[in-house]
């Protein structure tokens, strides 16, 4: 360029990169043409200036230029003002290089790492930098920004089913449906798996945010069909709201997941408002969770053993192993108060293991100590079923233990195979055929029962305790039985049919063991036999149990032959002298 800024020498790689020959850039002015892109104008201008005028003697600049045909690429200038000998500048050196493949490599990398590969939504990373943008806005206007969290229920069973390349299709209609159901200004994130977060700012009303949350799922729960398949999923949705409910971006997010976790809790299908009550279930939840992991590192958890005892002949050939955690700070708790919280934080596949390998030392070692042929029952939980290294994991204990698989009998409740009995099924039956005897616990309370029973391979139904509770019931005007007698004789019959084994749970009185017995019930558990006592009280109890038993037996009086009466008609043979 010479000092007018007019081009006076434009060599053949320029030709190459820009398209233009010699012939038609000579003599002409820096801005007499379309070369530089109008945005980048201003900074090649303040670039050339500082070379001219002597405040630079070289710049770099990458900005955008057009080519002769029209296109636009990414420049490399690399700028030099050349001097004579006196120092004045005069003229300027640009050495261009085209750097587009570069640039556009690196806005894929850019691309990548904020947005989702699959979706294209922006991801946790780039959600968090728009959060963060619309609250400080919504602070200084002193508006709402609303916070959503979309969990997507049951998805696991699409890909379960109809493979992952099906659900990722789902996915992505998912995503155009909820993007189309939102303004231009709402954010769309998705952050993991089927998990979506939508932010929305400059609410017009309070009800705003409450209306697009069921927009939101009424377009979740509408059909899809992929690749032939018509898809039925349905969503549960959080909703927290700042400045209520959080002033900064890892509260809000935090907050709107545990609604979600509540509107799961409640049914699914549905969507809840971030409460100060759900603040506190979720401190707690998060507290319990922290004690179980210490629980199991520090040898919290416990067994105890209930006895299941043959109503007919009074002897104990099976117990129930029922999981107790001694928590230095609650105290001694059930399964139902952390069971499911292990579940959800993916703990329960660790303490399932534990319970496993703990009833098997405890099987073995009451097989040494002599106490008689004891099975233990050990219940299994919906995850273990649907875990694919349950088998080979059970080899193993077995195995490590010294426990044979007849000394085991795994309880199933029938809700945990209500979503795939078919699986379950299959794995019921591996486990049958390694010798171990499979139990529907809690039988009557599912919703699947007498339509699936005859496939499933079953050795011992055990009916609710709620049902036997109800034994005693006053039967109501008219009726010759309550109805949990009548379902408990039922289910008797029903079993006896099916060549099945019936174990009553929850026996608490005399009446109803009585009325177990007239029935002919297999077998029954319950406090008014024994309540659940760890190894070694269980122990002392079956051995004094047991010398009861002997001594009963060794005091019975035997009986004496009766006499024949004499046939009729016949005399009695004369005694001899």
């Amino acid at each position: 360029w010479d000092m007018e800024l007019r081009i006076v020498r434009w060599s053949g790689q320029a030709e190459a990169i820009f398209g233009w020959r010699a012939s038609e850039t000579l003599g002409k002015a820096l801005h007499g043409w379309r070369h530089v892109y109008e945005d980048d104008e201003p900074a090649v201008t303040r670039m050339i200036s500082g070379l001219v005028e002597g405040r630079e003697r070289h710049a770099t600049l990458l900005h955008r230029n057009y080519r002769k045909d029209g296109s636009v690429i990414w420049v490399e200038w690399h700028n030099s003002a050349l001097r004579d000998e006196s120092g004045r500048v005069i003229s300027i050196l640009s050495l261009a290089q085209d750097v587009s493949s570069r640039i556009q490599a690196e806005e894929r990398l850019q691309f990548m790492a904020t947005h989702d590969g699959l979706t294209g939504l922006p991801n946790s990373v780039l959600l968090n930098d728009r959060l963060e943008a619309a609250l400080g806005r919504a602070r200084r206007s002193k508006r709402q920004v609303g916070v959503m969290f979309l969990d997507l229920d049951h998805f696991k069973d699409v890909n379960d089913t109809l493979g992952h390349r099906v659900g990722d299709a789902l996915l992505k209609e998912l995503s155009r449906r909820i993007r189309a159901a939102l303004r231009q200004s709402d954010v769309l994130a998705r952050i993991s798996g089927d998990e979506f977060v939508v932010v929305l700012e400059d609410l017009p009303d309070e009800g705003s945010p409450e209306r697009v949350a069921r927009k939101i799922l009424d377009e979740v729960r509408r059909p899809f069909m992929v690749e032939g398949n018509e898809i039925h999923v349905s969503g549960s949705l959080g909703l927290a709201l700042h400045p209520e409910d959080g002033s900064d971006a890892e509260t809000l997010l935090k907050n709107a997941d545990a609604a979600m976790y509540h509107a799961k809790e409640l049914g699914r299908n549905s969507f809840r408002l971030f409460s100060a009550e759900l603040a506190a279930r979720r401190t707690q939840r998060l507290q319990v969770e922290t004690a179980l992991r210490r629980a199991l590192k520090n040898h919290e958890l416990a067994l105890h053993f209930q006895p299941i005892i043959q109503i007919g002949s009074n002897e104990v050939h099976r117990v129930e192993a029922l999981l107790r955690w001694h928590d230095p700070e609650r105290g001694l708790m059930l399964p139902q108060g952390f069971i499911p919280l292990a579940e959800e934080s993916g703990l329960g596949q660790a303490i399932g293991h534990w319970v496993l390998e703990t009833a098997c030392r405890q099987a073995r070692a009451w097989r040494d100590a002599g106490l008689g042929d004891i099975a233990v029952s050990v219940n299994l939980s919906a995850g273990q079923l649907r875990d694919t290294s349950m088998i080979s994991d059970l080899k193993r204990t077995l195995q490590k233990t010294g426990c044979e698989p007849g000394w085991l009998q795994f309880e199933i409740t029938e809700t945990s195979m209500v979503r795939d009995v078919e699986g379950a099924s299959v794995l019921l039956a591996k486990l049958r055929a390694l010798g171990v005897s499979i139990a529907i616990d809690d039988f009557g309370t599912g919703f699947s029962s007498l339509s699936h029973l005859r496939h499933l391979p079953v050795d011992v139904l055990k009916i609710d305790k709620g049902f036997v509770a109800d034994i005693d019931a006053t039967p109501p005007r008219g009726s010759d039985n309550s109805g949990g007698a009548a379902i408990v004789a039922a289910v008797i019959g029903l079993a006896r049919g099916l060549g099945i084994d019936v174990v009553a749970e929850g026996v608490e009185k005399r009446s109803q063991l009585e009325f177990l017995t007239r029935e002919g019930c297999s077998a029954c558990q319950g406090y008014l036999l024994c309540p659940p006592l760890p190894a070694v009280e269980f122990e002392r109890w079956l051995i004094e149990r047991n010398k009861t038993s002997r001594r009963t037996h060794a005091k019975a009086p035997r009986r004496k032959p009766a006499k024949r009466p004499a046939a009729k008609g016949k005399r009695k043979p004369a005694r001899k002298r």
